[in-house]
């Protein structure tokens, strides 16, 4: 197993510092996307797909919908809560699980016709993040720098603690490879490596303000992408791992665009995609890079939307966000 001391390379890449920022706008060449009409009106935080035809939508007020269509229509399920869904996450094609507030664990082994509350087994407060491996093993976490483990599908879950020293995080996003080994972004800027038994910081150089964080984080073949921001200067970091995750390194930087970005998602080594919102919405909200990450370009044919979450499978992408939006390429 690689060492978990992180040797962190700041190194900012001055040729594509300010890249994201320019005033450029394009269509993208090879992609349009259309909106589909869903029949809510809730914000949409979490797409998955099980297969090209079948895949699955949270949001808030307790919307789970469902396309079998490759979604083009999409059908609303029933969860049994009101609370606020973040995160949805399906194992195969019957078994899935979402995460939201006010400790929301829902399962399904039915694909989605029935939802059953893990609620009652897990203390915790807001969750933000899941991360199954297969139908049993699996994590989630959220608020209070808490993270919960399940071996046996949900049926019991062992608790993990950071250290006091920052035990006041939000975790937003986490990766880990195996159930001994991962990675979590937190708020207050926090970069967290797990080995099995111990949480250790890594320090990226973030700032350390509460309005800091690390909203996702994607492999991307033989790395990660990070995505930084600090809403309250408008500052945007998207880092690349190097070294098989042993150090990190700023791709590119932003301190100019006031887009919030909350997801990423890369289709190749290459080329990959990013969503988020800001207060102006007439002004776009969807980038795309074709160099792996260092130059994103805006894309212009996609305004008006907050966007939450980007996903894709074979070549169909796909995004949600705020009020009932779900985008996809044509």
């Amino acid at each position: 197993m690689r060492s978990f001391y992180v040797a962190i390379c700041l190194f900012l890449f001055a040729s594509c510092s300010e890249i994201i920022c320019e005033e450029k706008e394009t269509k993208n060449k090879d992609v349009s996307f259309f909106k589909i009409e869903a029949s809510v009106k809730e914000n949409l935080k979490s797409v998955s797909f099980v297969s090209e035809d079948t895949g699955y939508v949270c949001g808030n007020n307790g919307v789970i919908l469902k396309t079998t269509d490759g979604g083009k229509t999409w059908n609303s399920l029933q969860s049994n809560t009101t609370n606020n869904l973040h995160r949805i996450k399906f194992t195969s094609s019957k078994i899935g699980y979402v995460v939201g507030n006010n400790r929301t664990l829902l399962k399904t082994t039915n694909a989605g016709q029935t939802w059953v509350s893990l609620m009652p087994i897990i203390p915790g407060e807001h969750f933000r993040s899941i991360q199954f491996f297969d139908d049993n093993n699996g994590i989630v976490a959220g608020f209070n720098s808490s993270v919960y483990f399940t071996t046996n599908g949900g049926g019991t879950w062992t608790q993990k603690i950071f250290p006091t020293n920052f035990n006041n995080r939000v975790i937003y996003s986490m990766y880990f490879t195996d159930m001994n080994n991962g990675y979590m972004g937190c708020s207050w800027g926090d970069f967290v490596y797990y080995n099995g038994t111990t949480f250790t910081q890594i320090n990226l150089g973030l700032s350390t303000a509460s309005s800091s964080a690390i909203w996702d984080i994607q492999p991307v073949e033989d790395r990660l992408m990070l995505l930084h921001n600090q809403y309250s200067t408008n500052t945007r970091n998207i880092f690349s791992s190097n070294d098989w995750y042993n150090s990190f390194s700023i791709l590119n930087s932003s301190t100019t665009d006031t887009l919030i970005p909350y997801s990423m998602d890369f289709i190749s080594k290459m080329n990959g995609w990013m969503v988020g919102g800001r207060t102006n919405k007439s002004y776009g909200s969807v980038y795309s890079t074709t160099d792996g990450g260092y130059q994103w370009i805006r894309d212009t044919t996609i305004n008006s939307y907050y966007l939450f979450d980007i996903t894709h499978i074979n070549d169909k992408i796909i995004m949600v966000g705020d009020s009932g939006n779900i985008i996809m390429n044509k």
